[in-house]
């Protein structure tokens, strides 16, 4: 599917997230404030790491290997098993141990154990958030856009039906609880739309275990394990550094510009992970990899600029609209904010390139390297400049992220992801 017509499928399903994403959040900013949107942050990045190690770590290497044996159904079946295996495993593991120890954890991740009961729905429901994570992937490797975007769309109407209804009712405590079962009541939107198709059958989601395919899989489990918990604990880290710095509420106007931002460009970031992720799988050659990230750069970067731009240049009307007069003082942070958004998009496009040829060291190593300078620079930004800081660090951390991976793309591992495309083909085995 060409990169248009994949990019016009995404708007639907972005233009869906979108709205169900403004309206929870101006009900969260409503009903809890700017220290309630902290604290929805924490669980956030929270759960998002327990999801990937739970979950999640496997649905980029499905994507990948059904992408890249799209010619061989019993090979991807032989993915789809193992794969689907594993996630139940894992997810019933982690499952038990939040369970048992979700009072601890409530006080570690949220500074009470008030919202114990949040981890404990969230930890019933990992085998389902699995399921649907699974299925998700496989839609993706598989080019089936218009199903994986009825899949984003149901998910998203799902998304703001709980959300609004539980905020309504029980405020941040229904806040949590939404954020905690989102996914796994989209799994049943998601396993409706995937029982009409083709390739459907329980069987092929799970079995026996094949050690080869194991193998090749381990390396996303290891990339996703680094960025999911990375990612969420500096996240996490920076959270704590601002609100013991400015107070908790600057916690909440550095989450809320974060998260418009986010939503703004998220055209942007599901395009890499629909069209690009299994598109950098497929190519075999440097220069159709060129090509490729060439004309990315031509169609994603001048949108998410002009996006970015726009939100800028609105910020204090949206600001005010979607969240309340109350954020106000989240308004200094857009300008570097939405800046390093179109860095970080340029940046990403090229980690796809790291993830789709399973290059997992450099990957592993980009990732911690950087996380860790983020926080560096956020604590160096914020003692120099005051709030602004943390978005000032944003800009400077992305511009040297996408810098490192210019030169890693055309340096040192040029030659060698093309090595191991070349030994793929010889054998479908070689990169599992």
């Amino acid at each position: 599917m060409s990169l248009a017509r994949t990019s016009l499928l995404n708007g639907m399903s972005v233009a869906a997230r979108m709205a169900a994403t403004l309206l929870v959040n101006k009900l969260a900013a409503v009903h809890v404030g700017p220290h309630g949107f902290a604290v929805i942050g924490q669980l956030q990045n929270a759960l998002t790491l327990l999801t990937s190690v739970g979950a999640g770590a496997l649905s980029t290497g499905v994507t990948k290997y059904t992408a890249q044996y799209a010619g061989d159904p019993d090979r991807q079946r032989i993915v789809w098993r193992t794969s689907g295996t594993l996630t139940l495993v894992a997810s019933l593991i982690l499952g038990i141990g939040l369970m048992v120890w979700r009072n601890e954890l409530s006080s570690l991740m949220l500074g009470s154990s008030d919202f114990a009961d949040v981890i404990g729905w969230f930890a019933a429901s990992l085998c389902l958030i699995g399921i649907n994570m699974q299925l998700l992937a496989i839609l993706n490797g598989s080019k089936e856009v218009w199903r994986y975007v009825q899949c984003n769309i149901g998910g998203s109407v799902v998304l703001l039906v709980l959300s609004a209804a539980l905020i309504w009712q029980w405020h941040l405590k229904g806040a949590l609880v939404a954020l905690a079962l989102n996914q796994a009541v989209s799994a049943i939107v998601t396993t409706a739309i995937c029982w009409r198709a083709p390739w459907f059958r329980l069987s092929d989601l799970i079995g026996r275990i094949d050690r080869k395919t194991l193998a090749g899989l381990l390396k996303f489990v290891a990339m996703a394990c680094t960025s999911a918990i990375a990612s969420p604990l500096v996240q996490m880290a920076i959270r704590g550094h601002l609100t013991s710095s400015f107070g908790a509420d600057h916690a909440g106007y550095w989450d809320a510009a974060n998260r418009l931002s986010t939503a703004a460009l998220s055209l942007a970031t599901m395009t890499l992970a629909v069209y690009y992720l299994p598109r950098f799988a497929e190519i075999t050659n440097y220069a159709c990899l060129k090509k490729e990230l060439q004309r990315g750069t031509r169609t994603v970067l001048p949108i998410c600029a002009a996006v970015a731009a726009l939100l800028y240049l609105l910020r204090q009307p949206i600001l005010a609209i979607l969240y309340s007069p109350s954020f106000a003082p989240a308004e200094q942070l857009m300008g570097w904010q939405v800046a390093g958004d179109v860095l970080k998009i340029a940046s990403w496009l090229l980690a796809y390139v790291l993830i789709g040829k399973a290059m997992a060291t450099a990957y592993i190593v980009s990732e911690v390297l950087f996380s860790l300078t983020l926080l560096l620079l956020t604590v160096a930004c914020t003692t120099l400049f005051g709030f602004v800081g943390v978005a000032m660090a944003y800009f400077v951390n992305y511009s040297l992220y996408g810098l490192a991976m210019f030169i890693m793309l055309t340096g040192p591992l040029k030659k060698r992801m093309f090595e191991m495309s070349a030994t793929s083909r010889l054998s479908p085995e070689a990169t599992l």
